[in-house]
Parts: C-alpha cells; structure tokens; sequence
C-alpha cells in the first residue's frame, strides 16, 4: 500500500555553448596564425607580433574557460583542445624565428642561385647541331631557391597536417566516449 513516484532526468551535453564560445573562436585565431605563414618573409615583427597576439588571447581565453569550468583532478577534454592550440600557435611562432634567423643570415635578401647551379639541357636541333641550353621546366612546389623558402614551404605543410591529424584523433575520441 505504498505509492511510489518515478522520476525520470535526462542529462544531455549541452554543445553548442562550447562550439561557439571555444571551438569557433580558437579555430578563427589558428587561422590567423596559419596566415602568417604567408606573409614575406623580410618582415619579421608583423609576423611574430600577429602570432605572438593569437598565442595571448588563446592563452587568455584558456584561463577564463578554465576558470568557468569545475575543479577536477583531470584534464578535460576542452583544455586538450586549448594546450594544443597554444602548441600549435608556439610552433608558428618557432618556425618564424628560424625562417628569421636564415634571412638574417642571408643579409636580409633571398640569395638567387648562380647561372651554374641551374640545371639545363641541350637540345639537339633539325641537322645535328645542338641549340641553345634551356632550362628544364620545374614544377612551382619544387622550385625553391633559398633555405628560407624552403622552411616556410615546410611549415605551410607541417602545421595543417599535424591540425588534422589531431582533430581526427580529438574528435574521434569525443564521439566514442
């Protein structure tokens, strides 16, 4: 002769919040970051001073999440995605200091290759008599004349990988568990 009450509770993760308040604005300053890869390389303080900014609001938008979020002994999976983000944003920033330090090596200039040093073939003509040597055609990728263009090449390459690497592991993990 007793009653008895069920009451039924669904908790859900409430996402969009985080989507729009974290994800979206760290993925627009990466970008920013990752833009910096494309400025000259002869204008060193532009590029650092953008990266060095998108590495503090990062820096500052972590600690205020941080902040907001409860105290747990573990790591959550938001500070995951914001340490990697100042990581991402560090390597940025490391690569534009080596770039630098080529350039400054170099005097500040690109150093073009000597006539020498390009390679070229000669190509016989109608009645056995060889031209004159034309350049052999190189695809753009592969056309690099200085040490610093290599490495910025390198960079442009490395940092979207290691970006996509990373979010198909990160969410990959957050659908499973």
């Amino acid at each position: 002769m007793y009653s008895e009450v069920k009451v039924k509770v669904p908790l859900t993760r409430r996402s969009g919040y985080a989507i729009l308040t974290i994800y979206i604005p760290t993925l627009v300053l990466l970008v920013v970051s990752y833009v910096t890869l494309f400025f000259r390389p002869v204008i060193f303080d532009t590029r650092m001073m953008s990266a060095l900014t998108v590495q503090l609001v990062i820096a500052t938008l972590f600690s205020q999440v941080s902040a907001s979020l409860p105290k747990t002994s573990y790591f959550k999976m938001v500070d995951v995605w914001l340490l990697f983000c100042i990581g991402i944003t560090f390597l940025t920033i490391i690569f534009h200091v080596m770039v630098d330090s080529k350039v400054n090596r170099s005097g500040g200039k690109s150093v073009r290759p000597t006539e020498s040093s390009v390679t070229t073939s000669i190509l016989v003509g109608q009645k056995g008599l060889p031209r004159k040597p034309v350049p052999l055609v190189r695809s753009k990728w592969m056309n690099f004349e200085t040490d610093e263009q290599k490495m910025v090449m390198l960079t442009r390459i490395t940092i979207p990988a290691v970006f996509l690497i990373f979010n198909f592991c990160y969410w990959i993990y957050i659908v499973i568990y």
